[in-house]
């Protein structure tokens, strides 16, 4: 991909280049928390007890940011 020197954005997020006129890889960092819950169900018809159905993992993102850095 190649891009003019300067502030570039197409879905809001931006990043000023520190280098001018050199080959810069452009880096995208997402940090996403995961939490585990532990799922149960009471059935309608029988005993009265709470059981045990598995796991259920909600995922959130927590942070987003751009890097630019130099090819080596």
């Amino acid at each position: 991909m190649s891009l003019s020197s300067g502030k570039t954005g197409g879905s809001g997020r931006y990043t000023e280049p520190p280098y001018i006129k050199t080959a810069v890889k452009l880096l995208f960092f997402r940090g996403i928390t995961v939490t585990k819950y532990a799922k149960y169900r009471k059935p309608i018809a029988g005993n009265e007890k709470w059981e045990y159905v598995g796991d259920e993992y909600l995922k959130v993102p927590t942070r987003e940011y751009l890097e630019v850095v130099k090819v080596k």
